[in-house]
């Protein structure tokens, strides 16, 4: 039964020219799960024989704006495991494995500083202080852009705290090559997922600084979201009330983690649970008339994130 299928298989490869390894699995192969990481190098929205090519995993996303997709995002992104003290530590894995599970929200919290506990002065990651752990913020980004590199058909949102400078981290981003990548928004309206891809500008960039939109790439963070409380230690007293930002702003970020002093990784796997996260997220989209884009978790690792935010995608 599979061998006019294979047949079928062999005629699309030839078609297009592209080995195995480079054609996306799930675009030619219907057993494979519509979700898959494998991407196409090829940049148009159509694939041989008329299949779609997939945006940020799925064919549906690609014609839909960037505010109009959810995205599973990691609270203190840079602050793994591997790297950081159980004191500081929001994730399991570092950054590259976190997109490479699905994630395409990251949040990070830059530093200039001199602390021996880094090494000679310049710009790094930490979470609270730089004794729980650092990590050079150059390292951090090389790592995104080799994964954007890697994977033409993925769209990634960064979310920027900390108190490192705009001008600084411009230069950084400059330097570790991934300027190019960065979607500058015009005002308009944000453009749909295949927009992106078609001219590779595939990270889109807000920061926590009063001068960011004088660099071009850089978004005032909350000028174009607003979030919900993020200080919550049990799930209990999770809720959708809207807390920092612009309630008009264009995308909404629901902080979902539970703090308690120190990130709470013994819980993840209960805070992370599919219904949960799901039932929340679809709350507080219809408490608020708003649509949840950034869906942030501590432990990405632990739970059901990004099954959850499949799930969401596919129901518009």
């Amino acid at each position: 039964m599979r061998k006019p299928f294979a047949l079928l298989f062999l005629m699309a490869l030839m078609a297009t020219g592209c080995t195995k390894e480079e054609c996306p699995e799930n675009e030619l192969n219907p057993d494979f799960p519509e979700r898959s990481y494998h991407d196409s190098v090829l940049v148009g929205s159509s694939g041989p024989s008329g299949f779609v090519l997939p945006c940020n995993g799925h064919p549906q996303l690609c014609d839909r704006r960037l505010d109009e997709v959810f995205f599973a995002m990691t609270h203190n992104s840079h602050a793994h495991s591997g790297a950081f003290s159980a004191l500081a530590a929001n994730q399991n894995g570092d950054v590259t494995a976190q997109l490479n599970a699905g994630i395409r929200g990251l949040n990070i919290k830059p530093y200039w500083t001199s602390d021996a506990n880094c090494g000679e002065q310049g710009l790094y990651l930490y979470h609270g202080f730089p004794v729980l752990g650092c990590e050079p913020f150059m390292d951090y980004l090389t790592d995104v852009r080799e994964f954007l590199d890697e994977h033409p058909r993925e769209i990634i949102v960064m979310t920027i705290e900390g108190d490192a400078s705009t001008q600084r981290m411009e230069s950084l981003f400059n330097h570790t090559g991934l300027r190019p990548f960065m979607w500058d928004y015009n005002g308009a309206q944000w453009p749909t997922l295949s927009e992106m891809i078609a001219i590779g500008k595939r990270l889109v960039v807000f920061a926590d600084r009063s001068d960011a939109e004088s660099y071009e790439g850089f978004h005032r963070m909350w000028n174009h979201i607003v979030d919900v409380n993020y200080d919550h230690q049990s799930t209990a007293t999770f809720d959708c009330t809207f807390d920092r930002g612009n309630p008009n702003g264009s995308f909404f970020l629901l902080n979902h983690f539970l703090t308690n002093i120190t990130p709470q990784a013994g819980s993840a796997a209960q805070t992370n649970a599919y219904d949960l996260l799901y039932d929340r997220t679809l709350n507080c989209w219809q408490a608020n008339s708003k649509r949840p884009n950034f869906v942030m978790v501590d432990f990405n690792a632990t739970g059901d994130v990004v099954q959850v935010v499949d799930s969401l995608n596919l129901l518009h």
